[in-house]
């Protein structure tokens, strides 16, 4: 599976949501107002990044005005995901492009750093891929996805209380806050649920070591826990092979978006895995998701990857947001009204955002088959 450049991709859509723009000019106000997108559009994330602009540029292809006749306008800004570049990207935003709302599509590490100075810009933004709990410690950043405690607990429950496993490994990147807290919070919650962790810890750039893999098939573990990134999951899967191990493998959120758009040539890897993820195959979908599916399987003829479907999810979410506004580049209203968000119809599911900026969504726990998220267990 290849990724579709996303120039293709805009001419695509642009061609098939004309009528959608015709059907508004009676309304138009004559008015513009700006959201920006903050991502990866070069470096080694672009892909994901790309594809979760993809999406937003669907939800606005949908939706291009507002319900007052205002125009939405996305201004673009690479971030490669790095704080140094995100960080300007959102003062250019904010001050230069006067943009009302931000989308951001960026890890949680650099959303992290953003965060930090949110306040000072006081202007909303909405975190589309960020799950780390404290990238809402401000007044001004908003999350899309359920956070790494609610994550990293289902995991820890559905592996000692569904799969009746008592004693797991878990790897643990030290450089990365992501790992570090969905790692850290498995275990805490699988030891106080009765179960034994052996832990694996690696610092930035580290490889897992074939005695570490060794050492633990010979305690006789069959189940790591693996909050790592794709990269690190090739490396694990190459020496266990070495070693003629398979133990079962759970991982996080985004890892198959990341092997489809990244390793596409390695997804064999991924294979029979479980992950925790914001979508599940084969569920039924709300009118919105139909309406998204329809539209992403006529022009690409395949499955829309996590990173898509948060796009359109959360341009919808800031636009619905938007219409509760009497004024629309009014920013604290926009804030105020984002973290007021209940019961949103996202693709599979209902989405609510609390007034501390976390979002209450469906987490599910899939079996990767057939390059597909196949459902398995629904928390809510």
């Amino acid at each position: 599976m290849k990724y579709i450049p996303l120039v293709i991709i805009s001419s695509i859509l642009a061609a098939l949501f004309v009528s959608c723009e015709s059907q508004r000019l009676d309304n138009v106000s004559g008015k513009t107002i700006k959201i920006g997108f903050i991502g990866p559009m070069s470096g080694s994330d672009e892909t994901w990044g790309k594809n979760g602009l993809l999406g937003c540029k669907i939800a606005l292809q949908m939706q291009p005005f507002l319900m007052n006749g205002d125009k939405v306008e996305l201004v673009i800004e690479d971030d490669q995901n790095t704080l140094e570049h995100a960080e300007k990207a959102l003062r250019k935003l904010v001050e230069v492009d006067q943009v009302s709302a931000v989308l951001i599509m960026s890890d949680s590490q650099t959303v992290l750093g953003v965060a930090q100075n949110a306040d000072i810009y006081k202007t909303p933004i909405l975190a589309l891929n960020a799950t780390h709990p404290d990238v809402t410690d401000n007044n001004y950043v908003s999350q899309l996805v359920f956070n790494d405690t609610t994550q990293g607990t289902v995991a820890a429950l559905y592996v000692i209380d569904e799969l009746l496993i008592d004693h797991v490994a878990v790897f643990k990147d030290l450089s990365r806050p992501y790992s570090k807290f969905l790692a850290d919070t498995f275990i805490n919650k699988f030891e106080e649920a009765g179960g034994t962790v052996t832990m694996v810890e690696f610092a930035q750039g580290g490889k897992t070591h074939i005695e570490s893999l060794e050492g633990l098939r010979d305690q006789g573990i069959s189940f790591l826990y693996t909050p790592l990134t794709a990269e690190q999951i090739l490396d694990i899967d190459l020496e266990t092979q070495k070693i003629y191990w398979n133990p079962l493998v759970m991982a996080s959120d985004g890892l198959l978006g990341q092997f489809v758009l990244q390793y596409s040539e390695h997804l064999d890897v991924v294979e029979g895995m479980l992950a925790t993820d914001l979508y599940a195959f084969g569920l039924k979908k709300t009118e919105f998701g139909r309406k998204i599916n329809k539209i992403y399987k006529k022009n690409f003829n395949k499955v829309a990857t996590t990173f898509t479907l948060l796009g359109v999810e959360g341009t919808a979410i800031m636009i619905a947001a938007m219409n509760r506004c009497g004024n629309s580049s009014d920013r604290e209203c926009i804030n105020r009204s984002l973290r007021q968000t209940t019961d949103f119809e996202g693709f599979i599911g209902k989405i609510s955002i609390k007034h501390t900026g976390q979002a209450e969504r469906a987490i599910f726990i899939n079996q990767i088959l057939n390059e597909k998220l196949n459902f398995v267990v629904k928390v809510y």
